[in-house]
């Protein structure tokens, strides 16, 4: 499945980061947002219009956000939404950080 764009999502309480990627030529650039459904809303929209009919993918992890990311995410014409779950994989736990 061929998407245009890949939005990987950090979402904190407050602010989120998210890396904006063009899937076609791997350029990425990151942007800050308040953590609000008005903002996400306006991010995806903004990035579904961008890709001019192609699908754009949008990546969160599971927390207490995500559930109503996914609602806006899935109200937004054009924008796939995958939820990851990372706590549960080896290489994400915290006692494996050597620094």
């Amino acid at each position: 499945m061929g998407y245009a764009t890949i939005l990987g999502l950090d979402l904190g309480k407050f602010k989120s980061v998210c890396c904006v990627m063009d899937a076609g030529t791997g350029r990425h650039v990151f942007e800050t947002l308040a953590s609000t459904p008005a903002t996400i809303d306006d991010l995806l929209t903004r990035h579904a219009a961008a890709a001019n009919g192609e699908e754009v993918l949008l990546v969160i992890e599971t927390c207490d956000a995500a559930g109503w990311v996914h609602d806006v995410g899935c109200a937004t014409a054009g924008v796939t939404v995958t939820v990851v779950h990372t706590q549960g994989d080896e290489r994400w736990k915290w006692r494996k950080v050597k620094r």
